[in-house]
């Protein structure tokens, strides 16, 4: 068994001649390259035994030779791959599931009868580069593959460009030390999903979909302070990285409200964990997504201008037939698009950097050794949910006073509050936690609601349109119902018992 540790990189075409004429040349040891065509088959039976017990079988064909594989699940943590690997030579391309040692099988699993219904089921081919790099002191010894071809199935296909990165000899935190360098001359985002996962859409025919916001991160409710950091952190990169890669695979808009909001709740945990911690690795990376989120405020007037658009929803009613103005808005959108360039900002290279850098910290545990650390989370929760709530007191006070614009100036607070609280709520009880956060929510969706009319104001006054008096007036008449809606949650809200 060889255990298989790598990061992997979805780079752009030519990626190879950075690689040869730029980075390797600022290493300090050897590189041995060599280039040869793959061929890949994946098996599974028709019911999918294997991917139900986290196994993937390949066999791979190179210059005639053949090799299968079993691949366990593993760990694998935004783009960080870490997992069992077992390789068994053939004669020939057809799998032997009997010359796989019996011990890696899960119990109950009748290899037997695997071996009779497994067949084909998608196919991956490509061309790779592959660089074996060995350090002057030949301590640390890393594989760069560099492969760019397609994954087929059922006569569709995906193009594959990507950037592994193998650790064959010493330590991990030098494979992110390289990765690092590597990222000042080339471009990268980081890939979550492996050619098989993409193999396995193909098959079913689906694709990667927008998520609906982020619930609460599953817990224990026993978990320590680094067990919350691990499992928040990792939800939040997770929802980041996937809205990145839907976007990039489909251009939906509220796939950028993901990006945003992964950004903006990973932020705000970051903040949470240091004010315990207080490591300089963790306010470094705060900096980081401080100068990533600049870059992103304007998703709020494309996503408010999306709601204006929509079929459904609060609006719909009133706007959906205004032909004009929806077509204003389209034309809006797109200039924001085209002004802000989302596929640029995704994969300058910016965003995968401070992910890379973000993996590093979970990997090396710079914490370690503090005895904080190993304390049960729901002592830190506690203080945390205590002095988030003095922060909403501090600025949503009495309801009666609050007019539109104080609630929208004031969304970043309650906002921020939520977000700190997903990665910690089920230490505590649900039905109380639930009474207690419904009456925000529904604030925060009013808020919601009052910039989108206020984006609507605005742009009535820009557009040249027709019945732009009628829609003012309609407009104005909608903030104040949204408004005496959101007094009346807020004072309920208000009202309620902490839950913690």
């Amino acid at each position: 068994m060889d255990t298989e540790i790598e990061l992997k990189l979805l780079v752009a075409p030519g990626s190879e001649k950075i690689l040869e004429n730029q980075f390797f040349n600022q290493l300090s040891g050897s590189v041995a390259q060599s280039e040869f065509a793959l061929s890949n088959c994946y098996y599974d039976t028709v019911d999918a035994q294997l991917r139900q017990n986290d196994i993937g079988l390949r066999v791979r064909g190179k210059n005639g030779q053949f090799e299968q594989t079993i691949k366990t699940g593993g760990n694998s943590m935004g783009g960080l791959h870490h997992r069992a690997e077992y390789n068994i030579p053939l004669s020939d391309s057809h799998p032997d599931l009997s010359l796989f040692e019996p011990s890696i099988w899960p119990p109950g699993l009748n290899v037997d009868a695997l071996q009779d219904s497994i067949g084909v089921l998608f196919a991956t081919n490509f061309v790779r580069r592959a660089y074996q790099y060995t350090r002057a002191d030949d301590a640390l010894q890393v594989e760069f593959a560099y492969d760019q071809g397609k994954v087929k199935a059922n006569n569709h296909g995906v193009a594959i460009c990507e950037l592994e990165i193998e650790l064959q000899r010493g330590s991990a935190s030098e494979l992110f030390n390289l990765a690092e360098q590597l990222a000042e001359v080339l471009p990268f985002r980081l890939g979550t999903l492996s050619k098989a996962a993409r193999g396995y859409m193909l098959v079913k025919g689906t694709e990667l979909e927008v998520l609906a916001r982020p619930q609460n991160v599953p817990l224990n409710g026993d978990e320590d302070l680094e067990q919350i950091l691990q499992k928040g952190l990792t939800a939040a990169l997770a929802c980041w990285q996937h809205h990145e890669q839907v976007f990039c695979e489909s251009g939906k808009l509220l796939a950028l409200e993901g990006v945003w909001f992964g950004q903006k709740w990973l932020r705000q945990q970051l903040i949470q964990i240091n004010s315990v911690l207080a490591l300089a690795e963790i306010d470094a990376l705060i900096q980081q997504l401080d100068q990533s989120l600049r870059q992103w405020t304007w998703v709020a007037q494309v996503l408010a201008m999306g709601r204006l658009r929509s079929s459904r929803g609060p609006f719909s009613k009133k706007l959906a037939q205004c032909d004009a103005l929806q077509s204003y808005l389209h034309g809006r959108i797109h200039g924001l698009l085209a002004q802000y360039q989302p596929l640029q900002l995704i994969n300058n290279g910016t965003s995968g950097l401070i992910q890379l850098r973000l993996l590093a910290l979970l990997y090396k545990r710079p914490w370690q050794h503090d005895e904080k650390a190993t304390q049960p989370a729901q002592v830190f929760a506690r203080q945390w949910l205590q002095q988030s709530w003095l922060d909403v007191q501090g600025v949503l006070g009495e309801p009666a006073v609050m007019q539109a614009d104080d609630y929208i100036a004031q969304e970043g607070i309650l906002q921020q509050s939520v977000l700190r609280s997903l990665a910690i709520a089920e230490l505590f009880n649900a039905e109380q936690r639930g009474e207690f956060r419904a009456g925000w929510l529904d604030v925060l969706d009013g808020i919601e609601e009052l910039y989108t009319l206020r984006v609507l104001k605005r742009e009535l006054g820009r557009a040249e349109l027709a019945d732009a008096d009628e829609l003012a007036q309609w407009c104005a008449e909608k903030t104040q119902r949204v408004l005496e809606i959101i007094h009346l949650s807020h004072h309920a809200a208000l009202n309620m018992t902490p839950y913690w």
